[in-house]
This record gives structure tokens, C-alpha cells and sequence, in this order.
């Protein structure tokens, strides 16, 4: 049991990590800088900037706010963050 909470938590690590890339990824496409998607999503670039580097799991609420701010759906970043991972990884299976 206790490796597989382990495995669990490395797994959930990963995709907090990933996910901070993407949005580094779509932040730079869009000629965005820490400064402005920060104002825009009216939160520090602190925040930001911990997200990026997958040193912080953001709340739902605030990975929608930055695909908003990003003009990417939503789905689009959670499909990024899936090709990313085995065809048979579920990100449900974090919770």
C-alpha cells in the first residue's frame, strides 16, 4: 500500500510538472510575461511563476482563469498534458 501512495504522489508531482511547462509553452507563444498574465489573472507573478515550475498544484478555478488569460480551452491544456503521459495513464486516477 505504501508504494502505491507513493507511486501515486510521484505520479500527481509529474503532472503538476508538465502542466507548469505547457503553460510556460503558451505563455511565451503568446508573448506573454509573468508581469502581464499575472495582471490579467489579478494574482501575483509569484503564483505564476510557481506554477511553472511545478512547484505549486494549482486549484481548478485558477488553471481556468489561465487558459482564459492564455485564450487556450481548457480541454486543450489538460490534452497537452495527456500526450505527455503513457496512453493508459487516467488522470482521474490522482484524486
Amino acid at each position: 500500500m505504501q508504494t502505491d501512495n507513493k507511486k501515486l504522489q510521484d505520479n500527481k508531482q509529474k503532472v503538476i510538472i508538465v502542466l507548469g511547462k505547457i503553460i510556460n509553452k503558451y505563455r511565451i507563444k503568446n508573448n506573454l510575461s509573468l508581469n502581464l498574465l499575472a495582471n490579467q489573472l489579478q494574482t501575483s507573478k509569484t503564483v505564476i511563476s510557481l506554477i511553472e515550475k511545478g512547484q505549486k498544484d494549482p486549484q481548478f478555478t485558477t488553471l481556468w482563469r489561465i487558459c482564459e488569460g492564455l485564450n487556450i480551452p481548457f480541454s486543450e491544456l489538460v490534452k497537452e498534458v495527456k500526450k505527455e503521459f503513457p496512453e493508459d495513464f487516467n488522470l482521474s486516477d490522482l484524486e
